[in-house]
């Protein structure tokens, strides 16, 4: 079954996911790694959209952004992963698809974005890949806990305005609810919200559109850390 449109309400915060075509590695080298956080700055500038955190794991992305307009999601992710696709293609000889179909995302609202930026943060740490969330090179989590973004990529005024930063090198050390983390797997697989039921009514008035009921049954086999 095709999925349904994408929703986006220009002001919210998303949380947005891809992984590798056929789950395959997306980044090699610490040379893929920048080129991609290259590009991500450079089309999240041109397109409109605030940067508040990103992960990258080795087969796929994770990122909280705020898309100043309706088209900022797809033309932030779609130019991004398509210029990165052409410059990995051309450093590893390969051609073909590189990412997996199109991302998923899903809205936040003002009581789960906090867990999100987190969570997204902590993937390194779920994964075994690192003891602690600011040892892991290719995230936010270190610009987060220092103040200072060397990669430009996040919105720095954004975090101080919002965040109590002395606070968050404990909340990267606090393990994360096993359904809490399911459950923002499965909405943002979905395109579905992430909210309380007003909060899921106002985007349904603001977009024209109308979510429809969470299916029941088995959950999907698709999975990110």
């Amino acid at each position: 079954m095709a999925r349904s449109a994408r929703i986006v309400v220009p002001g919210l915060p998303y949380h947005v996911t891809h992984r590798g075509n056929n789950r395959q590695a997306t980044f090699l080298t610490e040379e893929d790694f920048e080129c991609y956080l290259f590009h991500l700055r450079e089309h999240a500038r041109e397109y409109g959209a605030q940067m508040l955190s990103y992960c990258l794991m080795s087969n796929h992305v994770h990122h909280v952004m705020i898309p100043l307009h309706k088209e900022a999601l797809a033309q932030v992710m779609g130019f991004t992963h398509a210029r990165y696709t052409q410059s990995f293609n051309k450093r590893h000889r390969q051609c073909g698809h590189l990412w997996q179909g199109r991302f998923y995302s899903s809205a936040l609202d003002a009581s789960h974005l906090i867990r999100a930026l987190c969570y997204v943060e902590r993937n390194p740490v779920r994964a075994g890949i690192a003891s602690r969330a600011d040892a892991y090179r290719w995230s936010s989590a270190a610009a987060h806990i220092t103040g200072t973004d060397t990669t430009n990529i996040v919105d720095m005024s954004w975090w101080h305005e919002h965040i109590d930063s002395e606070c968050w090198p404990a909340m990267l050390m606090h393990l994360e609810d096993i359904t809490w983390v399911e459950q923002i797997r499965q909405t943002t697989l979905h395109d579905r919200p992430l909210g309380d039921e007003g909060f899921i009514h106002h985007i349904e008035e603001q977009s024209g559109c109308k979510f429809p009921s969470t299916r029941v049954g088995r959950p999907s086999r698709t999975r990110y850390r």
